[in-house]
């Protein structure tokens, strides 16, 4: 969920910006709309195929992860200089609060596809403490996985590595270094996968590791950082995201051409696939934190009155539920549902995404209401305590 942003003017004055984003939200919807394209259908046309479109949704989730978390820290950054909060009790609430919104049902889903699957639990523990993306790069290849349902599970672990050690960056490096490390640990994800390439890794040993996708997260911090440093943060981070915009529509435009031909077999590129994971990152680190600039204020006209819609609104507070249960509906279907009942297994794709579409969102609605929504509500105990109006100094200035 959107956070609270704090930043501050150059008198050291506290001020409050934005504190519910709620196109953000909508935003949200739209990204695992797209994992829900890439996962639910089977595409025949290249054209179809090109945009990837699951890729680029969880894409858009790493950078939204970036932004939305970097805000958080810089707020609880903001109590611990005021003296309004310890630096061990900042740490406290921001794993508990983290703990609370995505482990219960991770771990659920992990106990339901276990009883599903005996196999896995030979596998358990890589799950449990969130290293499942180590064995998909050990492994090498999504097909040869334990659960194949489980698939979409690196991106949680690469999500958990990022709040493990972000914390510590965004805390206690030197407000005057934080936005030059900020930038290198962006512009070390081009040499690690690189360097993956040189020791022979293929792209999904590669791209499941959590360096290779730190161009994402890190652009998102970076923005939330341009965002609350200082009273003309907004202004900015507007120059910012302008100048990133056109590279970034440039790389996109190579990105499509080049997984277009790759697809059509007539490329004649001697690396595979693996040009397609040096452009993409890049590409929608640049196009996605412009898009989320613009939605922390409001999109005008009729992408605003899109993004403003209720049902987008409320689908994106569930996404992590929608994101989380969307494979395992559809292994329920295919795997005992239809055939307990003597139902053929949809093949239309329309068919199949409005059928596991629907069913993945009444359960996540259900999980919403029944676990997540009540568990949150005990963040409440993990509140950072407020501090006077004009106290100590901000991040960023």
């Amino acid at each position: 969920m959107a956070g609270e942003a704090v930043g501050g003017d150059q008198s050291g004055r506290r001020y409050e910006t934005l504190a519910y984003m709620p196109q953000l939200d909508a935003l949200r919807t739209f990204a695992v709309l797209g994992v829900f394209l890439t996962h639910f259908c089977h595409f025949d046309s290249v054209w179809a195929q090109t945009p990837h479109w699951g890729r680029w949704g969880v894409q858009l989730f790493f950078v939204l992860s970036g932004f939305l978390i970097t805000g958080i820290l810089l707020k609880c950054r903001h109590k611990i200089e005021s003296n309004g909060l310890s630096v061990r009790t900042g740490l406290w609430h921001f794993y508990g609060r983290r703990y609370l919104r995505l482990a219960p049902i991770y771990y659920l889903t992990l106990l339901v596809m276990v009883f599903i699957n005996l196999a896995l639990w030979e596998y358990l523990w890589w799950y449990a403490t969130y290293l499942q993306n180590f064995l998909f790069a050990w492994i090498g290849h999504a097909s040869e996985t334990p659960e194949p349902a489980l698939n979409h599970f690196w991106t949680l672990a690469v999500e958990e590595q990022f709040y493990l050690v972000w914390p510590f960056l965004i805390l206690f490096t030197p407000r005057r270094w934080l936005i030059p490390a900020v930038v290198v640990v962006i512009c070390s994800a081009l040499p690690f996968k690189l360097l993956m390439f040189w020791f022979g890794a293929g792209m999904v040993s590669t791209r499941v590791l959590m360096p290779a996708q730190v161009e994402l997260l890190g652009m998102g911090s970076l923005l939330a950082i341009l965002h609350h440093g200082s009273a003309d943060g907004y202004a900015r981070a507007e120059r910012f995201v302008r100048v990133i915009f056109w590279p970034g529509l440039v790389l996109f435009g190579a990105y499509i051409v080049v997984r277009y031909l790759e697809l059509q077999g007539g490329s004649g590129l001697p690396t595979g696939d693996r040009p397609m994971l040096l452009l993409t990152g890049p590409a929608s680190a640049m196009l996605f934190v412009w898009v989320i600039h613009r939605a922390s204020r409001g999109f005008t006209g009729p992408v605003g009155w899109v993004l403003t819609r209720r049902p987008l609104i409320y689908l994106g507070k569930i996404s992590y539920g929608l994101y989380v249960y969307h494979n395992l509906v559809e292994l329920v279907f295919e795997r005992y549902l239809l055939p307990g009942l003597g139902l053929p297994i949809p093949e239309h794709n329309v068919l199949r995404f409005v059928v596991y579409s629907g069913a993945t969102i009444l359960l996540s609605m259900a999980s919403w209401h029944a676990i997540e929504y009540p568990l949150s509500r005990l963040k409440r105990y993990l509140r950072y305590r407020e501090t006077p109006v004009g106290a100590g100094g901000v991040v960023g200035n």
